[in-house]
């Protein structure tokens, strides 16, 4: 496959959803990306709708252009396999928790006497030297923990999700930046190997300045003089830190979805 990541063999050891996506993005620039799957399929194989038995939709939509190899990683047999791939990889990437590829023979210090510069991308949800370094991550956890269903409250103050794994497609965007970015600095420097993290928390990033601004993981909202509203169903959702933030209801019958209100100054 022609694209600037031609060339560049990825091993791919990602489930669900934020692992998946980012190699999947290596792969749609031309990598080869090979993907490791258990005897009985990646669990996502099953979930959802699909027109033939093992080929989710969900499943489908994230694991374009990539190889599939079947390798059960709790055999020595099957790890020491996956060494001698990984041998021939420019890059691996894993979105397990740091004691499960610690268990499998698979961490960085294993892989890397294998092969010394191989970019080696880990994607766990909290930090390795922390407290929850072991707890799963799964979307809608790191939306409540990182404000963002406090952001999307309804305009009765409850909070909500958004109705979409948004959690894990914004750090799977920022995986496959960050491996791309890890590359081109292997090219600068040959002789060093590279090793990442990227972790689910990394979603309190974008929410950090609604935070502390106390739009978010909070009752209160603050007011002042220009209103953003976006008008689900005739309840108005504010835009955090304008000038009014009082909630809006369109016109009866308007049909208006999405509205600006503001001051003539703006």
């Amino acid at each position: 496959m022609s694209g600037p990541l031609a060339g560049i063999r990825v091993i791919d050891l990602t489930v669900a959803v934020l692992g998946p996506v980012a190699t999947q993005m290596l792969g749609d620039l031309g990598a080869e990306i090979i993907k490791i799957e258990p005897p009985e399929g990646e669990m996502m194989r099953g979930i959802g709708p699909a027109r033939h038995p093992g080929m989710a939709a969900y499943f489908l939509v994230v694991n374009r252009n990539k190889k599939s190899v079947v390798l059960d990683l709790k055999k020595p047999a099957a790890q020491q396999a996956l060494l001698r791939l990984a041998e021939t990889a420019d890059v691996l990437v894993h979105n397990m928790r740091p004691g499960a590829a610690e268990r499998l023979g698979i961490d960085y210090a294993a892989v890397a006497v294998r092969n010394p510069r191989i970019v080696y991308a880990s994607a766990s949800g909290y930090r390795k030297d922390g407290p929850e370094r072991d707890r799963a991550a799964f979307d809608d956890v790191i939306q409540g923990e990182s404000g963002l269903a406090a952001i999307n409250a309804a305009a009765d103050g409850e909070p909500r999700y958004v109705p979409m794994v948004v959690a894990d497609k914004l750090c799977g965007y920022v995986l496959a930046s960050s491996v791309g970015m890890a590359l081109f600095h292997r090219e600068r420097t040959p002789a060093k190997a590279r090793k990442f993290t990227c972790r689910c928390s990394r979603t309190w990033s974008p929410s950090t300045w609604s935070i502390i601004s106390g739009t978010a993981c909070s009752a209160s909202r603050r007011r002042g003089s220009a209103t953003r509203a976006c008008c689900r169903r005739g309840v108005g959702h504010t835009r955090p830190r304008t000038a009014m933030s009082a909630f809006w209801r369109p016109p009866t019958g308007s049909g208006e979805i999405c509205s600006w209100r503001s001051t003539a100054r703006n």
